[in-house]
């Protein structure tokens, strides 16, 4: 039997997370409970995380540690921009790391902006943490609400 490539692509299931940099802690059993219900009632197996704030801290260690008890998933860490002289760092658990394709062509001021449009781009789900208008987050989850055909799961406060 061939496989065509819509059939690849529906059953790829990518969710992005991202956040604020600044979060409260008591966020981790909510994003916990978010990616499980992914992972059991939708069959989402690929997961994408950044590295930089609080959000992302707990978001990974959320996902890593839903790997232990779902090792079939995959974890990996965006990278928005490269910095040679600073290399990312992945935490046990995390599978790599991922940089989108013609990044290094986008100035630093707006790459994180850019990655996650086309992390959102990708992505079948988005599990995010925005409660303000301030910064890349918000940013981030308007240009997702503009999507068809993506879930987006807000811990936060802000609905654009």
């Amino acid at each position: 039997m061939t496989v065509g490539i819509d059939e690849i692509l529906k059953e790829r299931q990518l969710c992005f997370l991202f956040g604020h940099g600044d979060c409260p802690e008591d966020l981790f059993p909510k994003i916990v409970q978010a990616v499980e219900v992914l992972i059991v009632e939708h069959g989402c197996r690929n997961y994408y995380l950044g590295h930089r704030g609080d959000f992302d801290r707990l978001a990974t260690r959320a996902v890593i540690a839903l790997k232990e008890k779902y090792p079939f998933i995959s974890v990996q860490r965006l990278i928005a921009y490269y910095e040679p002289h600073k290399p990312v760092y992945c935490p046990t658990g995390v599978d790599g790391t991922y940089y989108p394709p013609g990044m290094e062509m986008v100035p630093k001021s707006i790459a994180i902006r850019v990655a996650n449009e086309r992390m959102i781009d990708d992505a079948d789900f988005i599990i995010c943490y925005v409660n303000h208008h301030l910064h890349n987050a918000h940013k981030a989850l308007e240009y997702a609400q503009r999507k068809k055909g993506i879930t987006i799961i807000n811990l936060g406060t802000y609905n654009g």
